[in-house]
């Protein structure tokens, strides 16, 4: 076995500026891409009259500096949120757009309140946010990023009263969940599966960026013990990202590259069976720009095939094509001279077959088949668990395995910013023309490009974990017969 470290890479700010942490780099040398100083992003709000004052509080708590965490069995303090008012460290801050503020009346809300039907009460509700919004649409712009500020009476009737979180849905997106709504009247299927998603297409449908917001979260309480700074960061980041552009670059990622995540999720199509589609994530050149290709339709006939996870030869062609296709089209019709696929399953002779027919004309290739969860464990003499980035290198069944910790002990921290013992993913390589250093460096890096936090890294690439998101949402654009965007942040 061979082990080696995979150093931490910087990102890019403002001004070619790197730094290796999101929130410092940020705080010190401002998002990249910021073209002038005190970026003023307005915020339009609707909700009940108590929502919009929480919402109102929330804006307002955002202008002043937040105390971090201090991480567990350590002196080390996270990075403390520094307010965002003109003139701040952040270069942008948000100001209320009252022309696009909505308040949803409270005879509207307690005619909702009062329908004894959930599925009633979600879509009465759905249908007044919908109105607000294509009211709101023709405004003029700049057109802000605007605030669903959820009224906790709304949320009370209407959650799903079978899982933990606050989440309002009509239907999972399961197998046997569509196979039974397969055979209803089209008139009577759930007009849209999850809120959050069904926000998202409404947005994009009438170009205003929107952000689902939680009484709790305006209380500054986020999910996953979430500490108050942590909540206004990645609110602040999120908001800058969809309104202005990307808050930082990877200053280590070769810009000819293109980083294909496949993942799946459930759908029914037009002929009113149960399919599984692929949905896939592409993040490629230095910019880290991230690029939604559509899914592909793959027929699941019987319920043992909910479970499969590939693609036969042309299936795979296909979908790396349309990954080169897009790249090709935003670079002069010039080829990547490296693609790398990564996906959550094994690869079977049919895919590989496909996908070097479409990567026939590429020069390096690399197809990785990466696993969430695995046996292997390493541990250290010191106080703290093992670092980040360290891989551990063996073979097996004549393929390259190798263990990568995404998580652990940070050294440029001095610290381990996290409650459990961290636990490596399994890469198996099913072909590679790069070397294992190069391959976990990658990794490493894509750990590191979802904007949808400040945190200091995630533990999977964004090439599995956003294919994973953007999948819910592109199956509520299909049902609605939308062409998905191709940017991520209509995913956010």
């Amino acid at each position: 076995m061979r082990s080696f470290l995979v150093p931490e890479p910087d990102l890019i700010f403002r001004d070619k500026t790197t730094c290796a942490d999101p929130r410092v780099g940020l705080l010190n040398y401002k998002p990249n891409g910021l073209e002038k100083e005190n970026l003023k992003i307005p915020i339009g709000i609707i909700g009940s009259k108590k929502s919009i004052n929480a919402a109102n509080d929330f804006l307002s708590l955002l202008q002043y500096s937040i105390e971090g965490v201090t991480f567990p069995n350590s002196n080390v303090r996270s990075v403390d949120f520094p307010g965002l008012y003109q003139d701040g460290p952040l270069g942008f801050y948000f100001e209320r757009d009252d022309n696009y503020c909505q308040e949803i009346a409270h005879q509207d809300i307690d005619k909702i309140v009062s329908i004894t039907n959930r599925k009633e009460r979600i879509i009465e509700f759905s249908n007044q946010i919908e109105q607000i919004l294509k009211d709101l649409s023709g405004q003029n712009p700049p057109t802000p990023v605007v605030i669903i500020a959820l009224p906790k009476k709304i949320l009370k009737v209407c959650r799903d009263p079978f899982i933990k979180d606050d989440k309002i849905r009509l239907s999972t997106r399961n197998f046997s969940d569509l196979k039974r709504i397969a055979y209803m009247d089209e008139k009577d299927r759930p007009i849209f599966y999850d809120f959050h998603n069904y926000i998202k297409v409404l947005g994009y449908e009438l170009k205003i960026p929107t952000q689902i917001m939680l009484p709790e979260s305006l209380l500054l309480k986020g999910g996953n013990l979430e500490d108050p700074a942590s909540v206004a960061w990645n609110y602040a980041v999120a908001q800058y990202y969809k309104f202005s552009g990307i808050p930082w670059k990877l200053a280590d990622l070769n810009p000819e590259t293109v980083h294909v995540g496949i993942s799946f999720y459930y759908d029914i199509n037009k002929r009113d069976s149960v399919v599984i589609k692929a949905a896939i994530a592409q993040i490629y050149m230095r910019t880290g720009d991230s690029q939604i290709a559509r899914g592909l339709e793959l027929m699941v006939e019987h319920e043992e095939d909910i479970k499969r996870t590939n693609l036969t030869e042309d299936q795979a062609e296909d979908i790396l094509l349309q990954a080169i296709g897009l790249y090709r089209r935003q670079h002069s019709n010039d080829n990547p001279n490296l693609i790398v696929v990564h996906k959550k399953s094994e690869y079977t002779k049919e895919e590989n077959e496909g996908f070097l027919k479409a990567a026939q004309n590429i020069e390096v290739q690399d197809y990785i088949y990466i696993k969430e969860n695995c046996h292997f464990n390493a541990i250290t003499s010191t106080d703290y668990p093992i670092a980040r980035g360290s891989v551990f290198e063996r073979n097996s069944n004549k393929k390259k395995v190798f263990n990568l910790y995404t998580t652990g002990y940070i050294p440029c921290l001095d610290t381990y910013p996290g409650s459990m013992i961290p636990k490596p993913i399994e890469v198996i390589v099913e072909k590679s023309d790069s070397n294992t250093e190069t391959l976990a460096r990658d990794i490493i890096n894509l750990t590191k490009l979802d904007w949808n936090s400040t945190d200091f890294c995630k533990r999977l690439p964004v090439t599995i974990s956003i294919s994973k998101k953007v999948g819910k949402i592109m199956g509520e654009l299909k049902g609605r017969d939308i062409t998905p965007p191709t940017a991520y942040s209509n995913y956010m």
